[in-house]
């Protein structure tokens, strides 16, 4: 036998031996697991703060240089600051404010203090903080320090010129030139104390009783004096200045602020015989159960002009905001209920309102009957939307009233996504001065001339839709403002067949192919994907081209790297998997269904499999999650979706398919996602043991696993939380605050497209509890009373349906709980039962006895029935 064959096997006997000796997962594996929390760099670039945190040993801070060297690092810090000159660390912990000089990390602690604040850079760096009612400034590079006595609370301007102290009921106006202070205001109940950007102009509230005034000051000024009362012209008699959200506009050449109406004097009618009705009525536009929960409604956006002193009241009964402020411009739309304009015959309309002249104009077409998206640009030069039904895109020139047809050439005819629409142009942001739209289609990023005056360019060149990637533009909205047509964009990108990712850089104005190099085995930030940890974009220092970002594998958790191109990452945070552990190993699955589509999924099993073993596996899934490939499971106890790592450490495999939603087909739709890939990785996989499969989801995850245990023979098991079985009673339910679920069931996530007097047969097709007596999957369902989003009667109805055919099924109901369970001893109880029936129904294990027996009411709070029946009486149900 040759030296390599002789070290090949005792390599494997080794790799044996060790995951031998791993154990599986359990709570002090949980409660020892550590993370990435939160982190942030200089403006220098040159130094980082991150922290890690466990249940058991809970935060650490660590500070670092951008090489990954740690300098220093502190228990019990959560959040910390680096002043704007980056030589400075500022912190809480424990009970202290500690200051780290760098980089020296000489530290400055002062105990027993709270709250700290900084501002301004070099020589004018300041440092705020409360000791008892006494606030402490000062001077971080001189040293000096002024003490403040009975000080409420304080605010810098960013700029670190001034600082104003709430003090008694005055407030201070302090200049840091010289460290001066003057009372600028005395009065009852000072709020909403704001800078503007420039930091010269201050805004603030007084109220007295129910009535505020605002107030402005300038250095120059000797007090401060109204800007806004509720006599103003502009104000209506009815209402009255709201005390909360009062800001300045981004310009600053605004201020925003809430009116509310005055409490109404209603008398009683001398008819009334009970006050104990509530009348519903077809002509109420929002049922009655909405307008009891939005009875303190009745509160409308008004601005006032600093140059003209006018004031403009923007919203109304009838018209609201949309968007955000573009210039001088705001949008407005009619009040409509959202849910009900598929049917009631409400059309939304839009608006522009000028901000200096409340003068309002139209500039939608009537001949566009679907609008959506509707923006004003950052500098007010142009509107932008979408037509859904055309599925064009349209750019307005406020200047001209120019309508122009833009992006056309990119939108394509091909079906994409979970929802089976077809794909359209969605835009990211606007170039400094309004000069360009970033917009992309499913594959592609795009430059795009508003005016229609020159032709789009694909500025990554096709490759996306050449090489099956989906890129993205990492920054949206305004944050393009200081981009100019020759600068450089960010991109992030997802290869559709693998779902490995990565970021790269492309030039505006010209066409780039960014190829494929860029791709990695990792889970970076791409927008618009739903994680149950977020992933959020890169961190990017404010004085240089240095970045954070956030990376991880479905080997390696969370952690920060460094970059200054995006091309070689510097590993600055060491977060590693728990030792001593069973692990998991992910694998991206494709496969092809009866109709010739191509479907994906991700499979996670043991990382000691034995092939020729025979193993359960569990099905999973909510709507697109095999994005999912390079996330890092944590262990936990999930209250939601069922945790991979816990449940394949036991030898458990778990699949997650993604499921794609059919109208009129939603549950159908997901029995064939689910059962082809059963048909696909059990002829694939011989180790699946087909009678040992089950599944599991919540929510709407819940309601497929309803469905597909009723619709289908393959399972063992089924474990479903808060989800529909009754599409026809779930029409007719309310939730998320009183709203009637018929747009839920017609137009929403159950999208069947019809109301049940239009076609009844097919929400008892997508039901589940007209199949009961058919049903051979054991199902264990959770279910809360108080749920506030798919209404308890739902898990109800199954209950009692399988009940009454005595099939298999138990429901779990824990208290004051919603959705989802937040209590930790409810969660910990749901995990144990969950593992419980899984190990019995699929490997083979004796049931517990509160499946056994049940566990009668006189026992609740006294009795688990946790424990294992050892009689081996029958949990198979039947007549």
């Amino acid at each position: 036998m040759g030296k390599k064959c002789v070290f090949l096997i005792a390599l494997l006997l080794c790799i044996s031996q060790l995951s031998a000796q791993r154990k599986e997962l359990d709570i002090d594996a949980i409660r020892n697991t550590k993370k990435l929390g939160t982190y942030g760099i200089s403006n220098d670039g040159n130094y980082i703060w991150y922290t890690e945190q466990s249940d058991a040993g809970g935060t650490i801070c660590y500070i670092c240089t951008n090489d990954g060297r740690k300098k220093a690092s502190f228990e019990g810090v959560r959040s910390a600051a680096f002043t704007a000159d980056s030589k400075y660390l500022v912190f809480e912990w424990k009970n202290d404010v500690n200051v780290l000089a760098l980089p020296t990390m000489k530290e400055y602690r002062v105990d027993r203090a709270r709250n700290p604040k900084v501002a301004g850079e070099g020589n004018r760096t300041y440092l705020c903080f409360q000791r008892a009612d006494t606030l402490k400034l000062r001077g971080l590079s001189s040293g000096e320090e002024r003490s403040y006595t009975g000080v409420r609370d304080s605010y810098f301007n960013k700029q670190g010129t001034a600082l104003v102290l709430y003090r008694d009921s005055s407030l201070i106006w302090v200049d840091l030139k010289n460290t001066k202070g003057a009372v600028i205001f005395t009065g009852p109940e000072i709020g909403n104390v704001n800078f503007d950007a420039g930091g010269s102009h201050l805004i603030f509230s007084s109220t007295k009783g129910s009535s505020t005034t605002v107030y402005e000051y300038r250095p120059q000024m000797s007090s401060a004096t109204i800007l806004v009362e509720n006599r103003a012209k502009g104000i209506l008699q009815h209402l009255e200045i709201l005390k909360n959200d009062i800001r300045f506009s981004d310009d600053g050449n605004f201020v925003f602020f809430k009116l509310k109406k005055r409490p109404a004097l209603l008398k009683q009618d001398a008819n009334l015989i009970t006050k104990g009705v509530s009348i519903w009525s077809f002509r109420d536009k929002s049922l009655q159960s909405e307008q009891l929960n939005n009875l303190s409604t009745g509160e409308y956006t008004a601005v006032i002009c600093l140059d003209t002193r006018s004031v403009i009241q923007l919203e109304n009964d009838h018209q609201t905001i949309t968007g955000q402020v573009g210039g001088e411009y705001v949008l407005l739309k009619n009040r409509t209920h959202e849910f009900e304009t598929y049917w009631n015959g409400e059309h939304t309309q839009y608006w522009l309102l000028s901000l200096l002249t409340g003068k309002q104009r139209d500039f939608i077409p009537s001949s566009v009957q679907a609008p959506s998206s509707v923006s004003v640009s950052p500098k007010g030069r142009y509107i932008t939307w979408k037509d859904d039904l055309s599925n064009e895109t349209f750019c307005y020139t406020i200047k001209t009233g120019a309508i122009n047809k833009i992006a056309s050439g990119i939108i394509n005819d091909e079906v994409v996504g979970i929802h089976g629409r077809k794909n359209s142009f969605d835009i990211s942001g606007w170039l400094k001065d309004d000069a360009a739209l970033i917009g992309y289609d499913n594959f592609d990023v795009w430059q795009v001339d508003p005016e229609n005056k020159k032709q789009p360019i694909s500025i990554t060149d096709g490759s996306g839709r050449r090489n099956g990637i989906q890129f993205r533009p990492v920054e949206v909205l305004a944050s393009y403002a200081a981009t100019g047509l020759k600068d450089s964009i960010l991109l992030t990108g997802m290869e559709v067949s693998t779902k490995c990712s990565g970021f790269t850089k492309v030039k505006l104005s010209t066409v780039n192919d960014p190829g494929k190099r860029f791709l990695g085995p990792y889970l970076y930030y791409f927008p618009g994907i739903v994680l149950d940890g977020y992933v959020p974009p890169p961190m990017k220092s404010e004085g240089t081209s240095a970045f954070l970002v956030q990376r991880q594998s479905d080997t390696n958790p969370s952690n920060i790297f460094f970059t200054r191109n995006f091309q070689q990452f510097v590993v600055i945070s060491d977060v590693q998997p728990i030792a001593g552990y069973k692990g998991y190993v992910a694998e991206l699955i494709q496969w092809t269904n009866k109709e010739g589509q191509r479907r994906f999924g991700v499979l996670y099993k043991p990382e000691d499999l034995d092939p020729s073993g025979s193993y359960p596996i569990i099905f999973n899934y909510y709507e697109d999650r095999s994005f999912e490939r390079y996330q890092y499971k944590m262990p936990a106890l999930s209250p939601v979706n069922i945790n991979v790592p816990w449940y394949v450490s036991r030898g458990y495999a778990i699949f997650i398919p993604d499921i794609y939603r059919m109208r009129g087909k939603t549950g159908q739709a997901a029995l064939e996602a689910v059962e082809s890939a059963v048909e696909y990785l059990t002829g694939k996989y011989k180790w699946i043991d087909k009678n040992r499969m089950g599944l599991q989801g919540h929510s709407h995850g819940g309601y497929l696993t309803n469905y597909i245990a009723t619709h289908s023979s393959l399972f063992a098991a089924a474990q479903s939380s808060a989800g529909y079985s009754d599409l026809i009673s779930g029409y007719g339910q309310l939730a998320f605050g009183g709203v009637s679920m018929q747009f839920m069931q017609e137009t929403g996530q159950n999208n069947l497209g019809a109301a049940p007097f239009q076609n009844a047969q097919m929400y008892i097709d997508n039901s589940c509890i007209f199949t009961v007596d058919r049903v051979t999957t054991p199902l264990l369902l959770m279910h809360n009373r108080e749920d506030g989003v798919v209404g308890f009667g739902q898990s109800m109805e199954l209950f009692t349906a399988l009940r009454r055919v005595n099939k298999p099924v138990w429901l779990l109901e824990y208290d004051n709980e919603d959705h989802v369970l937040t209590d930790a001893d409810h969660i910990l109880d749901f995990c144990t039962r969950q593992q419980q029936f899984f190990d019995h129904y699929l490997k083979g294990k004796p049931a517990a006895k509160w499946m056994t027996s049940g566990l009668p009411a006189v026992y609740k709070g006294l009795y688990s029935g946790l424990e294992i029946d050892s009689s081996s009486k029958d949990t198979s149900g039947g007549q």
